[in-house]
């Protein structure tokens, strides 16, 4: 699934859970990055998108 956020003066496309939550990850361009259940980023997560096999969230 995935879940515009018309709040977001990007224009990133966050993806969902099923149930309609924000997954975990979440990738824009280049990087990957956790977010937490209201799709903000958390700080120190950033990776490289080759990396995301990594990503601890």
């Amino acid at each position: 699934m995935i879940k515009e956020r018309p709040d977001e003066k990007n224009d990133r496309i966050f993806l969902c859970e099923r149930n309609g939550n924000y997954a975990k990850v979440q990738c824009t361009g280049s990087v990957c990055y956790c977010v937490d259940e209201q799709g903000n980023e958390l700080r120190s997560s950033t990776v490289h998108i080759s990396e995301t096999g990594s990503v601890k969230c």
